[in-house]
């Protein structure tokens, strides 16, 4: 990877342009590059103060709209490592990417009965084949269909992920359509 793509996923170094006034929209990461983060969470800055007088954030903090604070002299939050990064195209859509490649592996994982997966097995090799020219019986090895998600683009990852998360109208009749009777 070239210099510039490694930028476009870095934390921040300064957070001296982050203003509250503006809520700003971050994300934040458990990790300095945001491809490795797990997971990405959605913010925006509700203040920042990069210097307060106080026993327990000498050196300011950054406080989000979810009420989390980050001490920017450690750069954590509740103890932990965190990080924050631009709200970018780049950043967002690989954010996106990973919550609906998440949502189908889940549905896939544990909701969906047998024939249910194997009829989304067969979703995952079209949308595979048509994405990307490559080949892929419904039948193989769970694990190899899951694997190929990467080759499937974002809006097609997330049509998939919605109808994978969709309930089903057999196993809750309430949801299911009835005709009045005449």
């Amino acid at each position: 990877m070239n210099a510039d793509n490694r930028n476009r996923f870095s934390c921040m170094t300064s957070f001296w342009h982050l203003n509250g006034y503006r809520k700003q929209c971050v994300f934040i990461g458990d990790h300095p590059d945001a491809r490795a983060s797990s997971p990405l969470i959605k913010d925006r800055i509700k203040h920042n103060w990069p210097s307060q007088r106080s026993k327990k954030y000498k050196h300011g903090y950054i406080e989000l709209q979810s009420g989390k604070k980050l001490n920017l002299e450690t750069q954590t939050i509740y103890g932990k490592p965190a990080y924050i990064f631009d709200c970018t195209h780049k950043i967002e859509s690989y954010c996106r990417q990973q919550t609906a490649e998440q949502k189908i592996r889940d549905s896939v994982n544990n909701k969906l009965s047998g024939d249910d997966r194997n009829t989304a097995f067969e979703l995952f090799s079209e949308r595979v084949r048509d994405n990307c020219g490559l080949y892929m019986h419904a039948v193989c090895k769970r694990d190899q269909l899951l694997g190929q998600l990467q080759f499937i683009g974002l809006r097609d990852l997330e049509d998939l992920a919605a109808l994978l998360s969709m309930p089903d109208a057999a196993s809750n009749p309430s949801s299911a359509i009835v005709p009045k009777a005449a």
